[in-house]
Protein backbone atom coordinates (compact mmCIF):
# COMPACT_ATOMS: atom_id res chain seq x y z
CA UNK A 1 0.00 0.00 0.00
CA UNK A 2 3.14 2.30 0.78
CA UNK A 3 4.41 1.71 -2.18
CA UNK A 4 0.80 2.64 -4.33
CA UNK A 5 0.41 6.19 -2.45
CA UNK A 6 3.45 7.10 -3.60
CA UNK A 7 2.73 6.07 -7.25
CA UNK A 8 -0.72 7.57 -6.86
CA UNK A 9 1.12 11.03 -5.32
CA UNK A 10 3.28 11.28 -7.89
CA UNK A 11 0.88 10.41 -10.90
CA UNK A 12 -0.94 13.49 -9.20
CA UNK A 13 1.83 15.72 -9.48
CA UNK A 14 2.72 15.11 -12.65
CA UNK A 15 -1.01 16.06 -13.91
CA UNK A 16 -0.32 19.31 -11.95
CA UNK A 17 2.94 20.17 -13.30
CA UNK A 18 1.28 19.46 -16.81
CA UNK A 19 -1.43 22.02 -15.50
CA UNK A 20 0.84 24.26 -14.91
CA UNK A 21 2.89 24.35 -18.52
CA UNK A 22 -0.15 24.42 -20.28
CA UNK A 23 -0.86 27.44 -17.58
CA UNK A 24 2.54 28.81 -18.56
CA UNK A 25 2.29 28.23 -22.42
CA UNK A 26 -1.08 30.06 -22.26
CA UNK A 27 0.04 32.92 -21.11
CA UNK A 28 3.19 32.92 -22.68
CA UNK A 29 1.16 33.08 -26.00
CA UNK A 30 -1.00 35.60 -24.71
CA UNK A 31 1.80 37.70 -24.01
CA UNK A 32 3.48 37.27 -27.25
CA UNK A 33 0.27 38.15 -28.77
CA UNK A 34 0.18 41.56 -27.01
CA UNK A 35 3.97 42.12 -27.97
CA UNK A 36 2.75 42.24 -31.68
CA UNK A 37 -0.12 44.01 -31.76
CA UNK A 38 1.60 47.20 -32.93
CA UNK A 39 4.75 48.90 -32.86
CA UNK A 40 5.97 50.11 -29.69
CA UNK A 41 3.43 47.52 -27.79
CA UNK A 42 6.27 45.39 -26.17
CA UNK A 43 7.72 46.65 -23.46
CA UNK A 44 10.82 45.82 -21.21
CA UNK A 45 8.56 44.35 -18.43
CA UNK A 46 6.55 42.23 -21.20
CA UNK A 47 10.06 40.63 -22.62
CA UNK A 48 10.66 40.31 -18.56
CA UNK A 49 7.84 38.08 -18.07
CA UNK A 50 7.70 36.43 -20.93
CA UNK A 51 11.66 35.42 -20.82
CA UNK A 52 10.69 34.45 -16.73
CA UNK A 53 7.72 32.20 -18.03
CA UNK A 54 10.29 30.70 -20.51
CA UNK A 55 12.79 29.76 -17.63
CA UNK A 56 9.78 28.14 -15.82
CA UNK A 57 8.60 26.14 -18.39
CA UNK A 58 12.02 24.91 -18.68
CA UNK A 59 12.73 24.07 -15.12
CA UNK A 60 9.37 22.26 -15.29
CA UNK A 61 10.22 20.25 -18.50
CA UNK A 62 13.30 18.79 -16.07
CA UNK A 63 11.20 17.87 -13.12
CA UNK A 64 8.76 16.21 -15.89
CA UNK A 65 11.94 14.10 -16.85
CA UNK A 66 13.26 12.81 -13.42
CA UNK A 67 9.38 12.33 -12.37
CA UNK A 68 8.82 9.87 -15.39
CA UNK A 69 11.98 7.77 -14.24
CA UNK A 70 10.74 7.84 -10.82
CA UNK A 71 7.63 6.08 -11.77
CA UNK A 72 8.97 3.89 -14.15
CA UNK A 73 11.18 2.81 -11.09
CA UNK A 74 8.52 2.35 -8.59
CA UNK A 75 6.25 0.60 -11.37
CA UNK A 76 9.01 -1.83 -11.40
CA UNK A 77 9.50 -2.34 -8.22
CA UNK A 78 5.89 -3.04 -7.33
CA UNK A 79 5.78 -5.90 -10.17
CA UNK A 80 8.64 -7.43 -8.44
CA UNK A 81 7.25 -7.27 -4.46
CA UNK A 82 4.16 -8.86 -6.49
CA UNK A 83 5.79 -11.71 -7.82
CA UNK A 84 7.28 -12.12 -4.29
CA UNK A 85 4.27 -12.25 -2.93
CA UNK A 86 2.94 -14.79 -5.38
CA UNK A 87 5.55 -16.92 -4.32
CA UNK A 88 4.96 -17.04 -1.23
CA UNK A 89 1.47 -17.93 -1.38
CA UNK A 90 2.04 -21.09 -3.70
CA UNK A 91 4.62 -22.23 -0.70
CA UNK A 92 1.66 -21.97 1.74
CA UNK A 93 -1.55 -22.49 -0.12
CA UNK A 94 -0.55 -23.79 -3.39
CA UNK A 95 -1.89 -20.83 -5.16
CA UNK A 96 -1.03 -21.27 -9.10
CA UNK A 97 1.43 -18.31 -10.28
CA UNK A 98 -0.10 -16.98 -13.22
CA UNK A 99 2.04 -17.02 -16.54
CA UNK A 100 5.85 -15.10 -16.28
CA UNK A 101 4.06 -12.40 -19.71
CA UNK A 102 1.49 -12.00 -17.68
CA UNK A 103 0.78 -8.68 -15.99
CA UNK A 104 0.68 -9.81 -11.88
CA UNK A 105 -1.77 -6.65 -11.36
CA UNK A 106 -3.10 -3.35 -12.47
CA UNK A 107 -0.03 -1.32 -12.02
CA UNK A 108 1.73 -3.42 -15.50
CA UNK A 109 -1.60 -3.73 -17.43
CA UNK A 110 -1.19 -1.63 -20.33
CA UNK A 111 -2.94 1.99 -20.20
CA UNK A 112 -6.87 2.30 -21.53
CA UNK A 113 -7.04 2.94 -25.03
CA UNK A 114 -6.60 7.08 -25.59
CA UNK A 115 -9.82 8.50 -27.32
CA UNK A 116 -7.79 11.19 -29.50
CA UNK A 117 -4.65 11.66 -31.14
CA UNK A 118 -1.60 12.03 -28.34
CA UNK A 119 -0.34 15.12 -27.24
CA UNK A 120 3.19 16.24 -27.58
CA UNK A 121 3.82 15.55 -23.84
CA UNK A 122 2.31 11.94 -24.03
CA UNK A 123 4.36 11.46 -27.25
CA UNK A 124 7.63 12.50 -24.99
CA UNK A 125 7.15 10.71 -22.46
CA UNK A 126 6.42 7.37 -24.16
CA UNK A 127 9.99 8.15 -26.68
CA UNK A 128 11.47 8.87 -22.65
CA UNK A 129 9.65 5.44 -22.04
CA UNK A 130 11.37 3.90 -25.32
CA UNK A 131 14.62 5.24 -24.12
CA UNK A 132 14.45 3.75 -20.40
CA UNK A 133 13.63 0.73 -21.86
CA UNK A 134 16.84 0.84 -24.12
CA UNK A 135 15.13 0.78 -27.33
CA UNK A 136 17.20 2.99 -28.33
CA UNK A 137 16.52 3.29 -32.53
CA UNK A 138 12.39 3.53 -31.90
CA UNK A 139 13.01 6.59 -29.10
CA UNK A 140 15.35 8.23 -31.31
CA UNK A 141 12.68 8.12 -34.26
CA UNK A 142 10.23 9.05 -31.77
CA UNK A 143 12.32 11.99 -30.40
CA UNK A 144 13.07 13.43 -33.94
CA UNK A 145 9.38 12.99 -34.83
CA UNK A 146 8.59 15.55 -32.02
CA UNK A 147 11.65 17.98 -33.12
CA UNK A 148 10.32 18.12 -36.46
CA UNK A 149 6.69 18.60 -35.68
CA UNK A 150 7.13 21.14 -32.20
CA UNK A 151 10.39 22.95 -32.90
CA UNK A 152 9.94 25.97 -31.45
CA UNK A 153 8.19 24.79 -27.87
CA UNK A 154 10.08 24.04 -24.22
CA UNK A 155 10.58 20.81 -25.32
CA UNK A 156 12.76 21.31 -28.30
CA UNK A 157 16.18 21.35 -26.21
CA UNK A 158 14.90 18.31 -24.58
CA UNK A 159 14.19 15.86 -28.08
CA UNK A 160 17.72 16.94 -29.16
CA UNK A 161 19.41 16.32 -25.94
CA UNK A 162 17.55 12.93 -26.21
CA UNK A 163 17.96 12.24 -29.41
CA UNK A 164 21.84 12.48 -28.45
CA UNK A 165 21.49 9.94 -25.64
CA UNK A 166 20.08 7.58 -28.41
CA UNK A 167 23.01 7.78 -30.80
CA UNK A 168 25.38 7.65 -27.40
CA UNK A 169 23.44 4.50 -26.39
CA UNK A 170 23.87 3.21 -29.87
CA UNK A 171 27.55 3.71 -29.79
CA UNK A 172 27.50 6.26 -32.51
CA UNK A 173 29.86 8.45 -30.82
CA UNK A 174 30.51 10.95 -33.63
CA UNK A 175 26.80 11.53 -34.39
CA UNK A 176 26.18 11.87 -30.44
CA UNK A 177 29.15 14.37 -30.48
CA UNK A 178 27.33 16.53 -32.75
CA UNK A 179 24.31 16.02 -31.63
CA UNK A 180 25.18 17.17 -27.82
CA UNK A 181 26.92 20.27 -29.39
CA UNK A 182 24.32 21.46 -31.49
CA UNK A 183 22.37 21.47 -27.94
CA UNK A 184 24.76 23.88 -26.97
CA UNK A 185 25.38 26.17 -29.67
CA UNK A 186 21.13 26.78 -30.52
CA UNK A 187 20.22 26.42 -27.20
CA UNK A 188 22.54 28.28 -25.31
CA UNK A 189 19.82 29.23 -22.34
CA UNK A 190 18.21 25.17 -21.97
CA UNK A 191 18.55 23.49 -18.74
CA UNK A 192 19.92 20.72 -20.33
CA UNK A 193 23.24 22.61 -21.78
CA UNK A 194 25.43 21.10 -18.88
CA UNK A 195 23.97 18.21 -19.15
CA UNK A 196 25.14 17.96 -22.88
CA UNK A 197 28.32 19.37 -21.88
CA UNK A 198 29.20 16.37 -19.42
CA UNK A 199 28.00 14.08 -22.82
CA UNK A 200 30.61 15.90 -24.89
CA UNK A 201 33.19 14.71 -22.37
CA UNK A 202 32.09 11.34 -22.36
CA UNK A 203 31.77 10.95 -26.07
CA UNK A 204 35.37 12.34 -26.61
CA UNK A 205 36.52 9.45 -24.58
CA UNK A 206 34.52 6.80 -26.48
CA UNK A 207 36.23 8.04 -29.23
CA UNK A 208 40.03 7.84 -28.17
CA UNK A 209 40.21 11.18 -27.93
CA UNK A 210 41.50 12.44 -23.79
CA UNK A 211 43.02 15.94 -24.48
CA UNK A 212 39.69 16.77 -26.36
CA UNK A 213 37.38 15.33 -23.29
CA UNK A 214 39.53 16.91 -20.68
CA UNK A 215 39.02 20.53 -22.49
CA UNK A 216 35.27 19.81 -22.42
CA UNK A 217 35.05 19.03 -18.74
CA UNK A 218 37.78 21.51 -17.78
CA UNK A 219 35.06 24.22 -19.95
CA UNK A 220 32.00 22.59 -18.56
CA UNK A 221 33.79 22.91 -14.86
CA UNK A 222 34.36 26.60 -15.72
CA UNK A 223 30.83 27.81 -17.19
CA UNK A 224 28.52 25.43 -14.99
CA UNK A 225 30.16 25.52 -11.44
CA UNK A 226 26.87 25.02 -10.05
CA UNK A 227 25.48 22.18 -11.50
CA UNK A 228 25.60 18.34 -10.24
CA UNK A 229 27.90 18.00 -13.36
CA UNK A 230 30.71 19.82 -11.80
CA UNK A 231 31.49 16.83 -9.24
CA UNK A 232 31.20 14.43 -12.27
CA UNK A 233 33.37 16.13 -14.68
CA UNK A 234 36.54 16.63 -12.08
CA UNK A 235 35.76 12.91 -10.88
CA UNK A 236 36.71 12.04 -14.30
CA UNK A 237 39.66 14.51 -15.14
CA UNK A 238 40.97 12.82 -11.74
CA UNK A 239 40.38 9.33 -14.08
CA UNK A 240 42.06 11.02 -17.24
CA UNK A 241 44.88 12.66 -15.04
Amino acid sequence: MILSRRTLAVAISFAVIIAVISGCRTSQQEARRAAVRGPGAATPELSHEVDSLLMIQEKLVEVIDSMTSLVSADHERIRMLERELQSLQVQTDGTPLPPAGDPPSAYSAPPPPMTGPATHQERYNEALALFNSRNYGEALLAFQSLEREDPTSAFAPNYRYWEGECYYGEGEYNQALQTFTRVQDEFPHSAKVAAAGFKIGECYERLGLPQSARRAYERLIADYPNTEFRSRAEARLRVLR
